[in-house]
């Protein structure tokens, strides 16, 4: 939640600027404020603080200065924990401020301003976008090593957890449901830097992945000692045939939903396939790279017992490295656009336990559904 106010901050922080400036720029005349007769006259601290000011007719508006400065303070003191400035330390701050900015000012010092163009005067635009993903996870060769096994499971199958229930109003049975929409689906967040047709992005993408229930799979090692070859049942109910096998291992649970992020930086390059008054419908081939971080979980059941399962979290957040393909597909109208981007991830992970350890590349397709909008547009002099 409190990710989604401040990027709702941000947006309406830096409306789209006019058809006549090329940089985001606060337009303040400080000269003006500082250069009056009372502060011409005196850059000294008078004693009679209620007399003074660095703007002009301090008699008239010491009362609505005395309330402005009032209100700030305790803006000031609520932010900073700081005490409260005596009358003549504050009258010496602004002849201290003013005094600065007339230096500047008599020296031809240029404005300060967000300069978001180059040299040519080709414009940076900088977009945020947030999606819903779909997420299709291939199967895998794992090697889990703890203190009951050292194999090696062949095609060891990933099944998904999109956690969409969240987004259902009929589930928000408490104020902060109605939030967890933002973090627990597998949503992704992009921050995008577009510069002509070159686009720059940062992604956060949060999988969920955990194991298919009831496996029988090719497994190669020892399981309590037990030298074993061939398909074996991993993760079957108790009382079920060949469940007390010598070498069976009941490798009950693998998730990796808590916590679990994908970092990425990329790159990418737009092609606009149709432009005009009712839009742009763009296409976007990128790749991308980062880290994988998370929580993964591991249960699996205890020697010479039923239903009874030892657990392990991960020690570790840093799971490894990881990198993609994808291909946005976008319609854009104004400062808001539509999206779906499928990606092919290629990542290579390992969770380390307390007694052990699981290791195995994972490869995945998320496909990413969303909104996406401009929280800075620059636009070039006619």
């Amino acid at each position: 939640m409190k990710f989604l106010i401040f990027i709702l901050l941000f947006s309406f922080s830096f409306p789209s600027l006019g058809e006549e400036t090329t940089q985001n720029e606060m337009d303040i005349d400080l000269v003006s404020f500082c250069d009056q007769e009372n502060f011409k006259q005196s850059l000294n601290i008078p004693k009679d603080v209620s007399k003074t000011s660095c703007l002009p007719d301090a008699q008239k508006t010491q009362s609505e200065l005395t309330k402005l400065e009032n209100s700030n303070q305790q803006l000031m003191n609520f932010i900073s924990g700081t005490p409260k400035i005596t009358p003549l330390e504050n009258a010496q701050l602004k002849l201290d401020v003013c005094k600065n900015i007339m230096q500047l000012a008599s020296l031809g010092t240029k404005p300060v301003a967000l300069d978001l163009t180059d040299e040519n005067g080709s414009p940076w635009k900088i977009r945020f976008s947030f999606g819903f993903n779909k997420t299709k996870y291939f199967n895998t060769d794992m090697h889990v090593t703890t203190d009951r096994m050292n194999v090696v499971i062949k095609d060891y199958e990933i099944a998904e957890r999109t956690s969409a229930d969240f987004y259902n109003p009929k589930n928000w049975d408490k104020l902060q449901s109605a939030f967890q929409w933002i973090d627990e689906p597998t949503n992704s967040f992009i921050f995008s830097f577009e510069h002509k047709k070159d686009v720059f992005t940062v992604t956060v993408f949060h999988p969920k992945f955990l194991n298919e229930k009831y496996q029988e799979k090719q497994v190669n090692g020892t399981v309590d000692g037990v030298q074993i070859d061939k398909v074996v049942q991993i993760n079957t109910l108790p009382n079920t045939p060949n469940y007390n096998d010598p070498g069976s291992m009941q490798f009950v649970g693998f998730q990796s939903t808590h916590k679990q992020l994908d970092l990425q930086i990329g790159y990418g390059h737009k092609f606009d396939l149709l432009k005009g008054k009712a839009g742009t419908l763009s296409i976007t081939p990128h790749v991308d790279a980062g880290v994988s971080v998370g929580k993964n979980h591991l249960t699996y059941e205890a020697k010479d017992t039923q239903w009874t399962y030892v657990q392990y979290d991960d020690l570790h957040a840093f799971q490894g490295f990881n990198a993609s393909v994808g291909t946005r597909l976008e319609y854009q109208y104004g400062k808001v656009g539509v999206f779906v981007d499928p990606r092919f991830v290629h990542s290579h992970l390992k969770n380390t336990y307390s007694v052990g350890s699981a290791e195995y590349d994972m490869n995945y397709v998320p496909v990413t559904m969303g909104i996406s909008f401009d929280i800075v547009t620059i636009k070039k002099k006619k």
